[in-house]
């Protein structure tokens, strides 16, 4: 049997794109935790699938490491075993497992290469845009035919202001 895969992604981004510094978030906001878990996680019999890099798996703290009631995919270079996440070694290796497992929805959630491997495959992103600036050294900025199509209210949790998007892949 082979899927059509309609990938979904989630990031949480500032204005000028940038999405980390040292491995890690640079905000802590907790409404955009929760809208993370609340959104990658299915509300079906069947679990979502989480694709993400090696360096974002490290850098989820170890309590929370795989992500709870989905099923956890990392994509590395590295040959690791443990079997509470899937490690592929390549994208066709993440195709392979995906064949083999029944879920709902598939979530990139990071970091910058991984959502660039498979901007083919997203149809949707779902974006927490941050208009409060924070130093950052990696940067994802989408392809433009991701356009906006909704949005929330501004939200605001200390001096930091965001909002929840969500953009689609619009091809002419």
């Amino acid at each position: 049997m082979t899927r059509k895969y309609n990938f979904k992604a989630i990031v949480a981004a500032t204005t000028n794109h940038g999405i980390g510094n040292k491995n890690a978030l640079p905000w802590r906001l907790s409404k955009d935790m929760e809208f993370f878990k609340n959104t990658t996680i299915s509300k079906t019999q069947k679990p979502n699938v989480v694709i993400m890099g090696k360096k974002t798996f490290d850098s989820i703290p170890k309590k929370f490491r795989p992500l709870a009631d989905r099923i956890n995919i990392v994509l590395t270079r590295q040959n690791i075993k443990d079997e509470s996440v899937i490690y592929c070694n390549s994208v066709n290796q993440v195709f392979q497992e995906l064949e083999k497992i029944d879920y709902q929805d598939v979530f990139v959630i990071g970091g910058k290469m991984i959502y660039e491997l498979f901007y083919d495959y997203i149809d949707t992103f779902y974006l927490t845009r941050i208009f409060t600036e924070f130093e950052c050294d990696t940067f994802l900025e989408l392809p433009e035919y991701f356009k906006l199509v909704e949005k929330s209210e501004l939200q605001k949790q200390g001096q930091v202001e965001y909002e929840f998007q969500v953009l689609k892949k619009h091809l002419l």
